[in-house]
């Protein structure tokens, strides 16, 4: 695979999808720990310890399967001001193909690209604009079933919904209206496409808000 996403081939997979980012999308794995773990049921596939990029991995079952795949990256605290840790949850059917046969497989992300300072901060106590982008599948146009978010000012300890705007061209993006107090602000965003496959992405600080 070259790059981010998800294949497999037979029983054989492969999943490359970092959490941990700058604003330039370029991925970080310096000091994040990172938690993978895929089951089917009962039935634990894999959970290991760190990411799987560049990991060629085994143990689809045989036949068609719902799975349930958990990333869970984090830095380690106070190594970082804002995005210390991300989580992501899949739901997805797959089923098996020839050894030779590749086929991706259902796992599509949501990425939030608001403009920030280099500090990671934007103004509190104003309205602001986040993009939301989907990458992977689900990117493709009518693909999408349904995108729910939701916005913390408390660390993710408590969560309000935040509405996803459509403009003319197509592209998404959410308005927020920033507390007057500086804080921190969390996303968190649940996908759901034609075929039934769910992510649920978690931010519990995104970015700072500064006066």
């Amino acid at each position: 695979m070259g790059g981010p996403g998800a294949v497999r081939a037979g029983t054989s997979y492969a999943v490359c999808i970092p959490l941990l980012s700058d604003g330039a999308g370029h991925a970080n794995f310096s000091d994040a720990k990172t938690r993978f773990r895929l089951t089917s049921g009962s039935t634990t596939v894999i959970d290991i310890p760190r990411d799987t990029c560049g990991i060629p991995l085994a143990g689809l079952l045989p036949h068609k399967a719902t799975y349930h795949l958990s990333i869970d990256s984090s830095h380690p605290a106070g190594s970082v001001s804002v995005g210390g840790r991300v989580s992501a949850e899949w739901t997805f059917t797959s089923s098996p193909t020839a050894d030779s046969q590749v086929e991706r497989l259902p796992l599509s992300v949501v990425r939030f690209t608001p403009k920030l300072s280099l500090t990671s901060t934007a103004k509190a106590g104003t309205r602001f604009t986040v993009p939301v982008g989907i990458q992977g599948p689900a990117a493709k146009k009518g693909t999408v079933r349904s995108l729910t978010v939701k916005v913390s000012y408390d660390s993710g300890r408590t969560w309000k919904p935040a509405t996803v705007h459509t403009a003319a061209n197509g592209k998404r993006y959410l308005t927020l209206t920033h507390p007057t107090r500086p804080t921190t602000v969390g996303l968190k965003a649940t996908l759901v496409d034609r075929g039934g496959n769910t992510v649920t992405e978690t931010l519990p600080s995104a970015y700072r808000t500064v006066r």
